[in-house]
């Protein structure tokens, strides 16, 4: 009896974790190929709808305050720098808006 029992423990816990690592393998493979087919499918979805004019457009306008904001900046810290240089106190920050 006692034989048996053990035999039966080996079996069935050799049958549990036979499942759980063919459940890990399985797990692994169909999470590879969901990522796939996730990248693949997203791809052609850019590649399909580029974007609209809209979009495109106000792209492009955002594009331009940023380097319209960027000169500003610039020129505000240039001018700041310049004259804290000379040494007279910077009190009109005016230049950066």
């Amino acid at each position: 009896m006692k034989t048996l029992l053990t035999w039966l423990f080996i079996f069935i816990f050799g049958f549990i974790v036979g499942a759980g690592v063919w459940f890990k393998i399985l797990e692994g493979v169909s999470s590879d190929l969901l990522l796939e087919a996730w990248d693949n499918s997203y791809t052609q979805f850019q590649e399909a709808y580029p974007g609209s004019t809209a979009q495109q457009q106000l792209s492009q306008k955002v594009e331009a305050q940023k380097q319209v904001l960027a000169e500003n900046i610039k020129n505000g810290l240039k001018d700041y720098f310049l004259s804290a240089l000379k040494g007279s106190s910077v009190t009109d920050t005016g230049a950066i808006k």
